[in-house]
């Protein structure tokens, strides 16, 4: 038995070659499976660790409580008191994330989920929940039983994890008498059915990111860490962080002390470390060590094949994880975000991480169900053009955080934007949230149309219509631009569609240098024979500034008078000396100018003769 968190119960009989939908199962949304000693099938719908479960557009959903089968999937009823509160978030058994059967009684399974842990006993039809002696927590994520029940694994809320080793009577709080953790985010446990002494345990932090494997060989009394959180070169978890969402562990059924770890991608861990990538998330089923992103849950089936439940469907390894493919055939359950129409077969739909898928209904394909990937990524809002003509389809396809791409029957396409799109881009080159919105409108008269179709006249004679009034119209086949459809293009009063037997074209001057013909915009531009320079010197006034015109000395005489002794007689000198006290500057303006000399190149384009020629003119594209 296989489920999905939105898409039902199904059933294989062959290994997983093949499978089909047990349609009496009563919802679509599974969230766990196990099958008791007394053959009894139950099932659990919803999941803790799905993305939203609250109706807003999220791959998750409110489960609808436990389920139970006792004819093989026949017929179904609810186990009494799970059924949750319809369509209220914070009810209990919105979501039940483990079921174990209890290898020493037949008729129990353990229940572990939104609203806690316990059993129900089909013996006695006795459903005992949160009773277990020295269990703590309100969210159980994850369980694991030897297959004699000598030991016994429990995460509950903040990846608290513990033990059991009376069947589950009574249990020890690892997280605080060993050295495990005390808390996380999430964590899966592993408790190896060759050797119960045997044990693994995996976590993920409350963001999402690796928090590392821990192994313990004596049953649980004592643990090691045989991966440490934050290596980045061995992050199963994705440069995103996913660690909540997906989170995979089981032991090798062929060596204990190897553990298969799932994230986004797939690795293994020995007991003494040593972690190694196993499987690869891109090849899209090209090559045997592919396996689709987003692993959720590991399961061994007696004859030690192992299946692997991603978001890409199931896969299976039957050599101990040194292969794998794809066991999908039949399995429909295709998580779709949103769908699109065409105006004849082809339909298609963006979907929950496996791209953009198209059923163009060409007998192309064996089975009219089967679908051509267009795009990859998580596939959102998608599609179609109505304006199809024969085998001709175009389609968009979204991925998340804004990328958008357009495709053909063929597949022919890529990623496009234009300039004000991509101006929208932050810094990652992300436009608006992780779900892609797009609507494609298109108008097969559009009188506003900015595009044009080119309409060449062919023939040797001008076109025209004589009289446009009369009941004889003139009309020539032109195909629409973007999807090459056909339409008829009438003439009217001022269209003209020249042909010239021989068309002269004057020589003629010019600065630029052209491609294409200014005056037929259709045809080469004529041969430049040659070219010359002319140069012009101008000059502008820059700014006008004072400069010193000339700096005059202020001065004063000083006179002044001695008396000197000559031959014992006084004499009385007189005498003057001119003193500079200052200095007077005087300015004039002085004009500054920029002294430019301009050159232009002159191109000169030679005479020619063209023979018949017709005339192309442009014509409005009406299909937008």
């Amino acid at each position: 038995f296989a489920g999905s968190c939105s898409g039902g119960l199904w059933k294989s009989t062959n290994g997983g070659n093949s499978w089909n939908i047990v349609a009496s199962f009563p919802s679509c949304i599974v969230g766990s499976i196990a099958m008791t000693g007394n053959g009894d099938i139950y099932v659990g719908t919803g999941n803790t660790f799905e993305v939203g479960g609250n109706g807003t557009g999220g791959s998750g959903f409110l489960g609808a409580g436990l389920f139970r089968s006792t004819d093989g999937g026949e017929s179904w009823s609810i186990v009494e008191g799970t059924e949750p509160v319809f369509l209220n978030t914070g009810s209990s058994w919105n979501a039940i994330n483990d079921l174990e059967a209890d290898p020493n009684d037949a008729d129990r399974v353990w229940v572990g989920g939104d609203a806690g842990f316990g059993y129900y006993d089909a013996g006695s039809n006795e459903l005992v929940m949160n009773e277990q002696d020295g269990v703590i927590g309100s969210l159980c994520q994850d369980i694991d039983i030897s297959e004699d029940g000598s030991n016994f694994l429990l995460a509950m809320s903040s990846a608290r994890v513990f033990r059991s080793t009376d069947g589950g009577a009574t249990f020890t709080n690892l997280s605080t008498s060993t050295d495990l953790p005390s808390s996380s985010g999430r964590a899966r446990v592993s408790v190896s059915d060759m050797d119960p002494n045997k044990c693994f345990i995996l976590y993920s932090t409350g963001g999402g990111a690796m928090g590392g494997v821990w192994y313990s060989s004596n049953g649980g009394a004592n643990w090691s860490e045989v991966w440490p959180a934050n290596i980045a070169e061995y992050n199963p978890m994705g440069g995103n962080n996913q660690g909540i969402y997906d989170l995979a562990l089981i032991q090798s059924p062929i060596n204990p002390e190897i553990a298969f770890i799932g994230g986004v991608t797939m690795w293994k861990v020995t007991s003494v470390g040593q972690p190694e990538q196993i499987a690869f998330n891109f090849g899209f089923g090209n090559f045997d060590l592919y396996v689709h992103s987003d692993i959720h849950e590991f399961k061994t089936a007696p004859n030690g094949d192992l299946y692997i439940g991603t978001d890409g469907g199931v896969f299976k390894s039957t050599d101990n994880g040194q292969s794998f493919f794809a066991a999908n055939n039949g399995y429909n359950v295709t998580q779709f975000y949103g769908i699109a129409h065409s105006s004849g077969m082809p339909v298609m739909g963006g979907t929950q991480d496996n791209g953009s898928m198209v059923i163009f209904g060409d007998d192309t394909f064996t089975s009219p169900q089967t679908a051509q990937d267009v795009f990859g990524g998580d596939g959102f809002d998608c599609d179609i053009s109505q304006t199809t003509y024969a085998d001709a389809v175009v389609v968009f396809a979204t991925s998340q955080n804004g990328v958008l791409g357009r495709f053909d029957n063929n597949g022919v396409g890529g990623q496009f934007f234009d300039d004000e799109i991509i101006a929208l881009q932050d810094a990652d080159g992300n436009i608006g949230g992780f779900y892609t919105c797009v609507r494609l409108f298109e108008d097969t008269e559009d009188a506003d149309s900015q595009q044009t179709i080119t309409m060449v006249n062919f023939a040797d004679s001008t076109m025209y219509d004589p009289d446009p009034n009369d009941e004889e119209l003139v009309q020539v086949t032109l195909f629409t631009n973007n999807m090459n459809i056909p339409f008829q293009y009438t003439f009217t009063e001022d269209d003209t569609l020249h042909y010239w037997e021989q068309l002269i074209r004057p020589a003629f001057t010019s600065t630029e240098v052209y491609e294409m013909d200014p005056n037929y915009w259709w045809l080469e531009a004529q041969a430049i024979e040659d070219s010359t320079i002319e140069c012009e010197v101008d000059s502008m006034v820059i700014d006008t500034v004072q400069v010193i015109d000339q700096i005059i000395e202020e001065t004063v005489t000083v006179y002044w008078q001695d008396t000197i002794i000559v031959d014992d007689e006084p004499f009385i000198i007189y005498d003057s000396t001119i003193v500079v006290t200052g200095y007077d500057t005087t300015y004039m303006d002085q004009i500054n100018y920029e002294i430019t000399e301009e050159c232009m190149t002159f191109y000169h384009y030679a005479l020619d003769t063209l023979e018949s020629v017709g005339e192309q003119k442009l014509i409005n594209d009406p299909y937008t």
